[in-house]
């Protein structure tokens, strides 16, 4: 039998290496490198999408801010032009508590029928005044100035239901080619009071 004797001292002797280790760790090493990169670069480019989908979002939702803000002034307008000036509110009252002051059988229907039957063509009503009822003052359009004196002498000729009756202020309008003039008379009702 053969004896094998290592005379070696331990500190100069050489360990045999197993080089399929070896070469599994590197492998091992290399392929957790690369799992790391892998992964690293799939979580920059979720990164980067919900980075994108959030820029995305706050872009939307500032323009949508800007569009409501826009939405506000334009109601905002709205509602200043919509609301009246006090003034204004005084005076509808003002005429509001003139309508309720009408004595009750004033007939309006007789008025308004009598009235449009004195009116000549292409003479317009652009203001009636009736707070003095029965006293009412007209502020007219007429296409011409002899329109003016017809109104006023079927007012006067028909004294049954109108009487003082009063041409005022005349005024040319040149941009429209008119001419705006204001008329007073009472309505007697058909001679049944007032």
């Amino acid at each position: 039998m053969k004896i094998k004797m290592d005379l070696l001292p331990q500190k100069f002797k050489c360990v045999r290496h197993d080089f399929l280790g070896v070469v599994l760790l590197v492998m091992v090493l290399i392929l957790g490198s690369l799992m790391n990169g892998l992964i690293l670069m799939g979580l920059k480019i979720r990164y980067n999408i919900t980075e994108r989908s959030i820029r995305r979002g706050v872009e939307s939702s500032a323009k949508e801010l800007e569009k409501s803000a826009l939405k506000k002034e334009v109601l905002k307008n709205s509602l200043d032009k919509v609301s009246f000036d006090t003034e204004k509110q005084i005076r509808l009252n003002d005429e509001i508590s003139a309508y309720n002051d009408i004595k009750r059988h004033f007939q309006w229907s007789e008025f308004f029928q009598q009235l449009e039957l004195m009116m000549p063509k292409r003479v317009w009503i652009k203001m009636l005044d009736i707070s003095k009822c029965p006293s009412f003052t007209l502020i007219c359009e007429a296409a011409d100035q002899m329109l003016l004196i017809d109104l006023e002498q079927n007012l006067i000729l028909n004294n049954k239901y109108f009487s003082n009756v009063f041409l005022g202020d005349s005024v040319l309008d040149k941009q429209n080619l008119a001419v705006i003039f204001r008329i007073s008379f009472d309505f007697s009702n058909g001679g049944k009071g007032s």
